[in-house]
């Protein structure tokens, strides 16, 4: 599994997270660098990253700040990551 996750290190909290399965890496990859581009990419406290681990225990595991997102964040991510695949795939900006 792949795992998109958007972190607030100033708040210490997932602010939306993602799974993809191992099949999907490469749509997981282009909506990270879609995400990169319509965030605020230039606040340092803000960190997009795309990890790979076999499940969520095993990513909380390994990173522990990650493996617990908030269901709120999850829905809300999803739907701003999906616009902006959308967007990307459309040409439109």
């Amino acid at each position: 599994m792949f795992y998109l996750v958007h972190y607030d290190r100033a708040q210490s909290k997932v602010l939306s997270f993602k799974e993809f399965p191992d099949s999907e890496r490469q749509q997981a990859l282009t909506m990270r660098f879609e995400l990169e581009k319509k965030q605020n990419h230039f606040d340092s406290s803000k960190e997009i990253v795309l990890l790979q681990a076999a499940n969520r225990e095993e990513l909380h595991k390994t990173h522990p700040k990650y493996g617990h997102p908030k269901t709120d964040g999850e829905k809300l991510f999803t739907a701003v990551a999906v616009g902006a695949v959308i967007l990307a795939l459309t040409g439109a900006s």
